[in-house]
């Protein structure tokens, strides 16, 4: 079972400077990795829909997408 003490431990261990925390019916992420981003909302109710993998996977797709628009000039 998935907690976000352990879901935030993982993201440290990766060298993610990111940390998860519940919303009202979804997930956000707060930062320095993820500020700027246009999106840092995951939308799903329980934090243990998704597995660690795809936790770690959508923190990863907030910050490319970040980048990306960097990137743009966005």
């Amino acid at each position: 079972m998935l907690t976000l003490k352990r879901v935030n431990k993982r993201l440290s261990q990766l060298g993610l400077n990111v940390e998860l925390v519940k919303g009202d019916g979804y997930f956000y992420c707060i930062g320095d990795d993820v500020e700027g981003a246009y999106s840092t909302s995951i939308f799903t109710y329980r934090l243990n829909d998704l597995d660690m993998e795809r936790w770690v996977s959508e923190v990863r797709s907030i910050i490319e997408s970040k980048n990306e628009s960097n990137f743009f000039g966005e």
